[in-house]
C-alpha cells in the first residue's frame, strides 16, 4: 500500500527540483498501466483510452484508504462478526483512539514524504560533528 503512495508523493516532491519529471512520469504511467490494460483490451467489446488513467487513480485511491483504514481499525465494521464495530462512539476514550489513529497517519505520512524528499535531495540530513 506504501509503495503505490511513493510515485506521487515523488512526483510532487520533485516538480520542486526538476517540473519536467511530471512528463516523465506522465510517460512510465500510460506506458505501464496500457500494459495492464491489454489483458482488459482482449476482453473488451470497445476498449477505452481512459482505461490506463482509470486503472492509476484507482490504485493510488486503493492505497490511499488502505493506509487510511490500517490506523483506524476500529471504524471498521465486520459484518462476519454479527456487525461488531468499535470507536464510534462520543465519549472521551473515543475520541482519544480516534485523535491518536489521526497523529500516527498524519506523522507516518509526513515521514514518508521526509524519507522521499531526503533520497532525492531535496533536503539534506544535518551533519553531526
Amino acid at each position: 500500500m506504501w509503495t503505490m503512495l511513493v510515485s506521487p508523493a515523488l512526483v510532487f516532491l520533485t516538480l520542486f527540483i526538476e517540473p519536467m519529471y511530471l512528463l516523465h512520469c506522465l510517460i512510465w504511467i500510460v506506458f505501464s498501466r496500457t500494459v495492464l490494460c491489454l489483458f482488459l483490451f482482449r476482453y473488451a467489446r470497445s476498449p477505452d483510452t481512459m482505461w490506463p488513467f482509470i486503472l492509476y487513480l484507482n490504485q493510488i485511491i486503493n492505497a490511499s484508504v488502505k493506509v487510511y483504514m490500517i490506523f483506524h481499525l476500529s471504524k471498521q465494521s465486520w459484518a462476519n462478526r454479527g456487525n461488531q464495530s468499535a470507536g464510534g462512539g462520543n465519549d472521551l476514550i473515543d475520541k482519544i483512539k480516534n485523535s491518536m489513529a489521526m497523529f500516527q497517519l498524519v506523522t507516518t505520512v509526513i515521514a514518508l514524504i521526509i524519507a522521499l524528499a531526503v533520497y532525492i535531495d531535496l533536503l539534506q540530513i544535518p551533519q553531526i560533528l
